[in-house]
């Protein structure tokens, strides 16, 4: 009898659902009634989170279980104007609802994700925003991505090279810059630890980028630290959107090759890959460094520079979307580049330098989680002035979770967590002394409000909070914004962001040698029995165990510290005064830090300069001592 009560209670549940809640279907076509695929359909539910779906490749969605009653409906899709339907009724088990939408030939309709992590028109983001939509990146030929923007409002561009540029928005532009926070699909492109934004380094092609966002201002209250500088994000075609096959080739001046294929296809209703590749060839602008060439002419096992480039990129991604609420994505990248790149050390041959991701993504409904892992491989680079190699095989892996809540119509919530973990391994060739301790950890969290006010006003409110293993304090960054609207084409906007950007790898850790001998001091090896060459070397801040930033290193009374050439030889005379292997100062070579007014390490060096001094005048006072004799017996009679 109580089993039996129990099924009829799970009955009447059942039936009842089925009388008071029906399935929204529908097609979504544009203005010539093709289906369109990837279309974004919201129901907005009074006085709950909405519900919603994306409609497949026959254009069709079906939104499930809503409760009688009447609804407002927007149907969205990038490149298309958004359609907003009142007191759409459903009742029933199933109600068909068909929209159409028109495409947006005025840039007032363009929308974009990056300045609230979410889809918005960019009237109505609360920053300002330049969006490149598929055809304007379509009509460009191009070598790296950097040249798509170089044109937009506020962009500071910089050619170095026939593919090498830097860019920057806000000013500030400089060699070897990573100062704009470049996104691909949600992740950082620039090169592990060295944050550098090597544009041809990112394995995306022009026939795969849907469109381009860039944020003018400071991003820092969603993305985190290193955002201070504007943000650039580029993001790739879905292969549920885009099938086919694309084939390019290209030939141009300075020797150039160019070619570029790329395939996608819905494999089933739930499964769809895409796959791109890309290579050229080419010869840079010729340019004769006279650093260069005097450096050569003391060194002849310097190279002259090599003015061929080369690269070749590989691109995979997988999507799995077995709901239409529920996506996953699994995406690879690879890219191998030749060419040469301007840095504060002078001009540096990248040889073979090998660029690689993994990144995997769920979203589901309101969620989106994501993890990549970024790492790189400096082949055979080296430096020209200097002939040093240059050894990278850093890494960065970046763990994401943010998720959104409405409640009502009129308050939306985004908060999130983000881990960033640096791990530089240059085998000491860019870390030097400071290669074994070089790690960079980055915590953040966030929540952003966006409220509402009134039809015409919408108030966003944000705060970010970030934790550096290196900086001693965490850096609070906050964000408002008013957004008035008197029109539907007008929007005056008043904002406030506080950013901030965290020490780079070589702020920190730097320890290169920028020039091997520039004084010619080691010509004295002979006389010594060592080298003196004084080595003028590039030098971060960090000092071992110190946990707070910017710094410089000193000894334990304050005193500033210095390495010198002349540390080995300071090792046989510290041993001469009585101190043993394991006293303080003793275990010295060159790259050991001495005490600015150190005595014994000061006297000794003194004694070692006048000993070297007197010895390079011996030959000379030999030669002379045989005819000072002669006069004084002459004298003498």
């Amino acid at each position: 009898m109580y089993r039996m009560l129990k099924v009829l209670f799970f009955a009447v549940i059942v039936c009842s659902g089925s009388a008071f809640a029906g399935d929204l279907t529908g097609t979504i076509t544009d203005a010539d009634g093709n289906a369109l695929p990837g279309a974004n359909i919201t129901v907005l539910i009074p006085g709950a989170d909405p519900a919603g779906s994306v409609s497949d490749i026959d254009g069709s969605y079906s939104v499930v279980g809503l409760p009688d009653g009447q609804y407002r409906i927007r149907v969205t899709h990038i490149g298309y104007r958004v359609a907003t339907f009142e007191n759409v009724r459903i009742e029933g088990a199933k109600t068909r609802f068909d929209a159409s939408l028109s495409l947006s030939v005025i840039d007032l309709e363009q929308s974009m994700v990056t300045a609230s992590r979410s889809q918005e028109k960019v009237l109505d983001a609360p920053a300002s925003v330049s969006v490149l939509e598929g055809d304007e990146i379509e009509a460009r030929a191009v070598l790296s991505a950097s040249e798509y923007i170089r044109d937009q409002p506020a962009v500071d561009f910089a050619k170095t090279g026939l593919v090498q540029s830097n860019v920057v928005v806000r000013g500030f532009n400089n060699i070897f810059s990573g100062a704009m926070l470049v996104l691909t699909d949600n992740r950082i492109a620039n090169v592990p630890s060295l944050r550098l934004n090597a544009y041809n380094f990112i394995p995306a092609s022009g026939a795969d980028i849907e469109r381009i966002e860039v944020v003018l201002g400071p991003g820092a209250a969603l993305y985190g630290p290193n955002s201070a500088n504007g943000v650039m994000h580029l993001i790739t075609r879905s292969p549920f959107t885009s099938g086919g096959t694309n084939v390019q080739l290209g030939i141009g001046e300075r020797s150039l090759r160019k070619g570029l294929i790329r395939h996608a296809a819905t494999l089933t209703p739930q499964l769809a890959l895409k796959v791109s590749a890309q290579y050229y060839t080419g010869q840079d602008w010729e340019y004769d460094d006279p650093a260069e060439s005097a450096a050569r002419a003391a060194n002849p096992e310097l190279v002259e520079r090599d003015f061929d480039i080369k690269r070749q990129s590989v691109e995979a991604r997988l999507d799995y979307r077995p709901m239409d609420d529920l996506t996953a994505v699994l995406s690879y990248g690879y890219n191998s580049s030749d060419h040469i790149e301007m840095t504060g050390l002078g001009a540096g041959r990248a040889d073979g330098w090998t660029y690689n991701y993994v990144q995997t993504r769920l979203l589901y409904r309101d969620w989106f989680a994501q993890y990549y892992h970024n790492w790189s491989d400096a082949g055979k680079t080296f430096l020209y002035r200097s002939g040093q190699p240059i050894i990278d095989k850093s890494t960065l892996d970046v763990f994401q979770l943010q998720h959104s809540a409405f409640l009502g119509t009129r308050q939306k919530f985004t908060y999130g967590v983000d881990a960033l973990l640096t791990r530089p391994d240059t085998e000491g060739t860019i870390t030097g002394n400071n290669e074994d301790d070089d790690g960079i950890d980055e915590y953040g969290a966030y929540l952003q409000s966006e409220t509402e006010l009134t039809p015409d006003l919408d108030l966003v409110l944000a705060l970010r909070y970030d934790d550096h293993n290196r900086l001693e304090d965490g850096e609070i960054s906050p964000r408002a914004a008013l957004l008035y609207k008197p029109t539907e084409t007008q929007t005056l906007r008043l904002t406030y962001n506080r950013a901030f950007s965290t020490p780079t790898t070589n702020n920190l850790y730097l320890d290169l040698v920028s020039a091997a001998d520039p004084f010619g001091l080691g010509a004295f090896q002979s006389s010594l029995g060592f080298s003196p060459a004084v080595a003028v070397r590039a030098q971060g801040t960090y000092r071992d165990g110190f946990d707070e930033g910017f710094t410089f290193r000193r000894s334990a009374d304050g005193s500033p510290m210095y390495r010198s050439s002349f540390a080995p030889a300071l090792q046989g005379q510290l041993a001469a005064l009585g101190l043993t292997d394991g006293a303080p100062g003793y275990s010295l070579d060159a790259d050991s830090y001495i005490a600015l007014h150190d005595p014994i390490a000061t006297n000794v060096q003194w004694n070692i300069g006048a000993a070297a001094t007197l010895q390079q005048f011996g030959p000379a006072l030999e030669l002379l001592a045989p005819g000072l004799i002669a006069q004084q017996l002459i004298a003498l009679g």
